[in-house]
């Protein structure tokens, strides 16, 4: 299983939690981690990347691999999940709105493949939009919010400036590697909400072996 992130978690890392210069050790164990095939994210979410046109928009430019093109094959996922925000909840306009976003392919992308979308949207259920964990609860598939758990260790490192650069990057690798645990933890567990229809037997036979990746495993 992979985590797919949201455009807001590059944004929000870079801009609050992970700033470039204060804890470059996040973005290089981004690296790594899409390497190993951990994590990664899609086309659209580089293009709204791209629109902002700051540092971040050159980080993401040199790594295209983290931002693989969609396949053929997501075709009828989409189409199902395009029947979803047309069920008559929604307003037209909310439903333009997300299928003219990267929302709109991410969650068709984890629908397909069964990964984890990574984001830092809450659920609201409103009709006048439609937001990623609305999509996720509504077709099952799993979604985690990993940047608002990771907020107190970022700003415990961000207010120590007495601390080496070496030091930062050691508690961003840590901070990361233990978000990425509790990531696949919660993700299981949301699984299994949206279908309680599953009887006890079957929860233990999907239930994963764990997921916790430390510092150590990130670089294997």
């Amino acid at each position: 299983m992979a985590y797919l992130l949201n455009t807001n978690v590059f944004i929000e890392a870079k801009n609050r939690y992970y700033d470039f210069d204060l804890c470059p050790g996040f973005w290089e164990w981004l690296d790594i981690a899409n390497t190993n095939g951990r994590i990664r994210s899609i086309e659209a979410v580089l293009n709204e990347v791209e629109a902002f046109g700051d540092d971040l928009r050159d980080w993401a430019r040199d790594r295209r691999q983290l931002f693989p093109r969609l396949e053929p094959e997501l075709a009828p996922s989409l189409q199902n999940l395009s029947a979803w925000t047309n069920s008559g909840f929604y307003t037209p306009g909310a439903v333009v709105t997300f299928l003219d976003a990267a929302d709109y392919f991410l969650v068709g992308s984890a629908m397909a493949s069964g990964d984890t979308v990574v984001t830092l949207e809450r659920a609201e259920q409103r009709p006048g939009r439609i937001k990623i964990p609305d999509a996720c609860l509504a077709i099952g598939s799993a979604f985690h919010d990993a940047v608002h758990n990771a907020q107190a260790g970022g700003r415990s490192v961000r207010t120590r400036s007495c601390m080496t650069s070496d030091e930062a990057n050691r508690r961003c690798l840590s901070t990361a590697a233990g978000n990425l645990s509790r990531c696949s933890q919660d993700a299981h567990r949301t699984r299994l909400d949206a279908n309680p229809s599953e009887t006890l037997r079957t929860r233990e036979q999907r239930k994963p072996r764990s997921q916790c990746i430390s510092g150590n495993d990130a670089n294997q």
